[in-house]
């Protein structure tokens, strides 16, 4: 069995240091794109980067000797339905497990109920409800894991009482909601919705879509976890005023962050 392609080793690496696929990518200094397809397997990395990768391993004593010898040994076997469709990087991060059986969503002729039978993971997103129901199908289901933040889609209490662990994805989409939100603000200050609707119309109304500016303005935002730090981030990146509220973060985390931490009665 040959050894690791580099892609492997990006995704046990991110995988040990907690880090999303941008963060990764600028320590490596190459673009989140490039890094996601080093991980499905596309693409040749510049010796820079694959050396860049090499010191960070090595300062964080990242190795993959276990790794390659759990392949070599086809490591423990274990059966895991993903039930909704998941991007290549996620196939990959299953891929790269030795031993592991893997059934995507369109591999389920039977059914997702008969594909659980003999299961020892669940990866379910928005659309399947993994209800007691469900559970009572797969005698042998150790884990559910939720590709997304929230489990209202998965029976907790019924899982609980079957031995089976629920976990989420908490912060995976940070980023992304993140960047929406300052797009929304924008969308707002300059009025483009109104404007495109303008122009749609055959109309030329630049005097009244007069836009404004974020720099200067205040933003508050309540709730100060992962989504709301990293609009924190991009929104003081425009100049604005940053205004917060959680009760779980302290005013150190918020100094850290620009933010002014107040408390709402």
């Amino acid at each position: 069995m040959s050894e690791l392609s580099f892609g492997e080793k990006l995704l046990i690496a991110r995988k040990q240091l907690d880090l999303f696929q941008y963060e990764m990518a600028e320590r490596l200094g190459v673009h989140a794109n490039s890094l996601t397809k080093y991980e499905r397997g596309e693409g040749k990395p510049h010796a820079a980067v694959v050396r860049m990768f090499e010191i960070l391993c090595e300062q964080h004593g990242i190795r993959f000797d276990e790794y390659e010898t759990a392949r070599k040994d086809k490591g423990v076997a274990m059966k895991i339905v993903l039930a909704e469709k998941v991007s290549p990087a996620t196939l990959a991060v299953f891929a790269a497990e030795p031993g592991w059986e893997v059934l995507t969503h369109d591999q389920l002729p039977d059914g997702l109920a008969a594909a659980l039978a003999d299961a020892d993971g669940l990866v379910v997103r928005s659309a399947v409800q993994a209800d007691d129901a469900l559970m009572a199908h797969a005698p042998k289901l150790r884990v559910i894991g939720r590709a997304g933040v929230g489990v209202d889609n998965i029976d907790a209490a019924a899982a609980t009482r079957r031995g089976i662990v629920v976990m989420n994805t908490p912060g995976a989409n940070a980023v992304a909601v993140a960047e929406l939100t300052i797009g929304l603000m924008l969308t707002l200050a300059r009025k483009v919705s109104a404007a495109n609707a303008s122009m749609h119309a055959g109309k030329w109304e630049k005097k009244i879509l007069q836009g404004s500016e974020l720099r200067g303005k205040t933003l508050g935002i309540l709730g100060l976890g992962r989504i709301g730090l990293e609009v924190a981030r991009r929104a003081k990146g425009f100049g604005m005023e940053l205004i917060g509220s959680d009760p779980f973060v302290s005013a150190a985390v918020a100094r850290e962050n620009g933010i002014k931490l107040v408390t709402l009665e």
